[in-house]
């Protein structure tokens, strides 16, 4: 997706697509009807990307109301859905609603798409926190209050128009900055997550980051309070949007550029990790390289990778340079140890632990290609693509990006030569009650698995396997269960 589409800035109107029409339309007619003076702003992300003329695939409607809350707004569209035999759902989320019944934020569907509503707004926040205290306000109130300028257009459905009241989203728009409404310290302080979105909106959009922006990301106490006051999942999620960018690798650089990378990966010290082999000032200049690296590799592969497949390949790219390295976890008994590299995506970023399991098996099956003799042998190639399963592809990348030497082409033209491709799905040839017939002294027990587990491992390293040959090894193998 481009960040950017030529259009024509000296008129910065928004064209609406048939559905959205349908949607603005039955809204203004339920104002009529209702003989509301009501203003309807549509607020955030959907703005921005229609003046960029980004196409979305879904819609996100944010509708911001200047005179009714969005509960009961709702419940009047409702009731008019339901005269216009129109389906509708409507959900209501409350924010501290003995304090504040009339800032609830509520959701309803129209024409099957999910609308949100919720009163234009005010924020003030406390040092410790970055959960505002919300109050009502009036629409420059509610611009000021937004993360980034681009962010912080309105598209006015009344009337039709782009209205810009910070006075400097459609410029920052058309000249590709981010920027924030108030002074970045100030913005970043009330809440530190918006740094990360700022670095998120530079990537995706490939705009320029604004100088005071990039000053205020440097501070210390910014970056104290994104250690302090923004959640581990939060951070996680922002990242985890990173990933999924159009340009995951600016990201990084960016979080590297602004000193924010130790906040967001490594915010506190790790439990006995085993010694690196680097300073740890050296890992953002690392782990940037690493993905970079990853990210060259695959552009001059012939070997692709769908989304999912990508975005868990950034991930083990990027943590690379703590590859093979230990965090013991003392408190536990009995004591146990993980990856340095789990631990920073379950623990600092609170990602899937599904994600800290992949990256590690990435890892470890990478750097066993480091060994040049490892693919020549059929039984470590068979094991290799059992552990890895689908997961073959990235790992066989960022061993080829690690290693110069190392080819993921010739790699998987080797896996296919000696018919390993479906390793992973390579089932014994004889079961259980086969092995115990044919060993009549074997019982069932640890014995049984063991063999089992030698059997696979003998079918990997015999490309012309048969039942009856197999049968042979182990009557020999195991004969004093005869």
């Amino acid at each position: 997706m481009t960040s950017k589409r030529k259009r024509d800035w000296a008129d910065p109107s928004i064209k609406l697509n048939s559905l959205e029409e349908k949607i603005f339309g039955f809204l203004l007619e339920v104002l009529k009807d209702e003989r509301r003076k009501t203003v309807l702003r549509v607020a955030g992300g959907w703005v921005r990307d229609k003046l960029l003329q980004l196409e979305c695939d879904d819609i996100d409607i944010d509708i911001a109301l200047d005179d009714i809350s969005g509960k009961d707004f709702a419940h009047i569209v409702e009731e008019h859905l339901e005269k216009s035999l129109e389906h509708s759902s409507v959900a209501v989320f409350l924010k501290n609603p003995d304090k504040s019944k009339h800032l609830e934020t509520a959701r309803i569907k129209i024409f099957d798409v999910w609308i949100d509503l919720v009163n234009l707004r005010t924020e003030t926040y406390a040092d410790s926190s970055r959960v505002p205290e919300i109050v009502l306000g009036t629409a420059e109130e509610d611009a000021l209050r937004r993360d980034l300028t681009i962010n912080a257009l309105f598209y006015n459905i009344n009337d039709g128009v782009v209205e810009d009241l910070t006075s400097l989203g459609l410029t920052d728009l058309r000249e590709g900055i981010i920027r924030t409404p108030l002074q970045p310290r100030t913005t970043f302080l009330d809440d530190p997550l918006r740094a990360l979105r700022a670095v998120r909106f530079a990537g995706k959009l490939g705009f320029k980051v604004n100088p005071d922006v990039i000053e205020a990301c440097r501070l210390p106490e910014v970056r104290s309070a994104l250690e302090t006051k923004v959640s581990k999942e939060r951070i996680g999620i922002e990242v985890d949007k990173m990933l999924r960018s159009a340009s995951p690798l600016t990201c990084v650089n960016l979080l590297r550029d602004l000193s924010l990378f130790p906040s967001v990966f490594l915010p506190d010290e790790m439990p006995n990790m085993d010694p690196l082999e680097f300073e740890v000032e050296e890992a953002p200049k690392r782990c940037s390289a690493g993905m970079s690296k990853f990210l060259s590799t695959l552009e001059s592969s012939k070997l692709s990778l769908p989304k999912k497949l990508l975005r868990i390949g950034l991930l083990a790219s990027l943590l690379r340079p703590f590859g093979g390295k230990h965090v013991h976890y003392a408190q536990s008994k009995p004591s146990r140890q993980g990856t340095v590299a789990a631990h920073i995506i379950r623990h600092c970023l609170k990602l899937p632990g599904r994600d800290a399991d992949e990256v590690t098996i990435i890892h470890v099956c990478s750097a066993k290609l480091e060994n040049p003799s490892f693919v020549q042998n059929r039984l470590n190639l068979g094991t290799l693509v059992r552990e890895s399963k689908v997961l073959l592809p990235t790992v066989l990348l960022l061993a080829q990006s690690q290693n110069e030497n190392i080819s993921a082409e010739q790699i998987q033209r080797t896996i296919i030569e000696m018919r390993l491709e479906n390793a992973a799905s390579l089932k014994p040839l004889l079961n259980g009650k086969e092995i115990m017939r044919l060993l009549p002294k074997l019982s069932k027990g640890p014995k049984l698995g063991e063999i089992m587990h030698e059997q696979i491992d003998w079918q990997l390293a015999h490309q012309d396997f048969t039942a009856d040959k197999c049968k042979q090894w182990i009557a020999e193998k195991h004969a004093s269960f005869l």
